[in-house]
């Protein structure tokens, strides 16, 4: 089960990375909250699915406002989710295979989506592609 603190810790060493522009990253303060609800429901045992894909969800339509696709705040989400299991608390492998694919996706994609959108749409890797991934029926896939 994730806690608060182990939160706090992944969260403090993806801001303390340097991103691929040499910098530290500055994501917007309303990024934090989102990435904590996502962090909170992947770590959750036995996985509640809708909690998880909410939270998802809601970190998606963040990111696919104009004003919060930067590239500080993609960067941010995909370092946050990349080391998953090596840092969090729960292994987000463990999760059913359709999450796991979401969030490989963002962990992968996502930072691209802000500073070179056409390379992301070519991977899948915009916030409005991984969001109509979500709508689809995953029988259908």
């Amino acid at each position: 089960m994730g806690t608060p603190e182990g939160f706090d810790w992944v969260w403090t060493m993806t801001l303390g990375e340097t991103t691929d522009s040499g910098s530290s990253p500055e994501p917007a303060p309303e990024l934090k909250p989102h990435m904590q609800s996502l962090y909170m429901a992947a770590c959750a045992r036995p996985a509640r699915d809708e909690a998880l894909e909410a939270a998802i969800v809601d970190l998606l339509r963040f990111l696919d406002g104009a004003s919060s696709r930067t590239h500080d705040n993609c960067w941010v989400v995909s370092n946050f989710i990349m080391p998953g299991d090596d840092h969090w608390e729960e292994d987000w492998s463990e999760l059913p295979e359709r999450y796991v694919d979401l969030l490989g996706i963002m962990g992968h994609e996502l930072w691209q989506a802000a500073t070179d959108p056409e390379w992301a749409e070519q991977f899948g890797g915009t916030p409005k592609q991984i969001l109509e991934l979500i709508s689809k029926n995953p029988d259908s896939e």
